[in-house]
């Protein structure tokens, strides 16, 4: 019986019928036997161990490997520096819409920083938004403010009034609003309040019906937190999502002028790179708009024009000095 060998295949169709001594009675299905036939190999196999096979053996996988994973903060700061942006050839796309989630959170976060800071510290014009509800206490049944509340709308008719000197507010304290046209009453004394809705509706309540021993500015905060925190975390998962979205179609209308660029400056780059460069080129852009946001309102306000220009022209810039290092 013939023994067909390949360079690199060993095929035998039958067992011998004079094999050893040794390796009489041996069942030539057995799978320990098949492997000790021929020269080694398993019948039907192939060694790719003595082939010309370079798959395994690329030399840029380990590079392109540690590329994709550069780091989000080496990406940002390298979105500044034009020349070094052939750093991102090696990075995937998949890479690259990761970054652009990351930053948009980032943003996010900065976002809320400067709303946490409105809120309780006065925010960057010295007024925060606490500072607009007047200090008060609801203890032992009574109500104290810092100062009386009168807020009056006359195109919607409404009223409210609000004052801890007077001791309490009867019914007959709506006639003279009701006289003056006030469909939409409130009236808050230190023991209780009075309320007319549509004209006609009117209700009463009193403070000791409060069951909270203390209330004031800091127990709202308190009881609203659990609410604002899961709000803020649904919030947050649809704003990222959306906000990437958006920018990567900003992204790709700005490659479209990127292309028109390495039309002027003869450079031939891929699609995959441009939309890279746009990408990263928006960056710098984005950070000097989320800056802006903590500098007062005034100064705001007077060189608002000029940012626009800037938010429009930084990008392109970038994109004219970068393209020629990701040819």
């Amino acid at each position: 019986m013939n023994t067909y060998k390949g360079p690199n295949v060993s095929y035998t169709p039958m067992a011998q019928e004079n094999n050893d001594a040794g390796q009489e009675g041996l069942d030539s299905l057995n799978p320990g036997n098949v492997n000790e036939m021929g020269n080694g190999v398993p019948l039907g196999s192939v060694d790719y161990s003595r082939q010309g096979n370079t798959y395994y053996n690329m030399p840029d996988t380990q590079n392109w490997s540690r590329q994709e994973r550069m780091p989000f903060f080496k990406q940002l700061f390298i979105s500044f520096v034009p020349p070094l942006y052939a750093k991102y050839k090696g990075i995937s796309k998949t890479a690259t819409k990761s970054f652009v989630k990351s930053f948009m959170l980032l943003l996010l976060l900065i976002a809320y920083i400067n709303v946490g800071i409105s809120f309780f510290a006065g925010g960057k014009d010295g007024t925060g938004i606490l500072s607009g509800i007047l200090d008060f206490k609801i203890e032992n049944g009574e109500l104290s403010l810092e100062d009386e509340i009168l807020y009056k709308d006359e195109a919607k008719g409404s009223v409210i009034y609000a004052n801890d000197e007077i001791a309490s507010f009867t019914y007959d304290d709506l006639d003279y609003y009701i006289k003056e046209g006030y469909n939409e009453v409130l009236l808050i004394s230190r023991t209780n309040g009075i309320i007319l809705r549509g004209g006609m509706m009117v209700r009463s309540f009193k403070w000791s019906q409060v069951t909270a021993k203390v209330i004031d500015k800091k127990w709202m905060i308190a009881k609203a937190m659990p609410v604002l925190i899961v709000g803020l975390f649904l919030f947050t998962f649809v704003a990222v999502f959306i906000s990437a979205l958006f920018y990567r179609f900003v992204a790709w209308l700005f490659s479209l002028v990127g292309k028109l660029i390495a039309l002027v400056e003869r450079k031939s780059i891929t699609s995959l790179n441009m939309s890279k460069v746009a990408v990263y080129a928006l960056v710098p852009g984005m950070v000097l708009r989320t800056v802006v946001r903590f500098i007062p309102a005034s100064i705001d306000l007077a060189i608002s024009p000029y940012l626009v220009i800037a938010y429009l022209l930084l990008p392109i810039i970038i994109m004219a000095i970068a393209i020629p290092f990701m040819e």
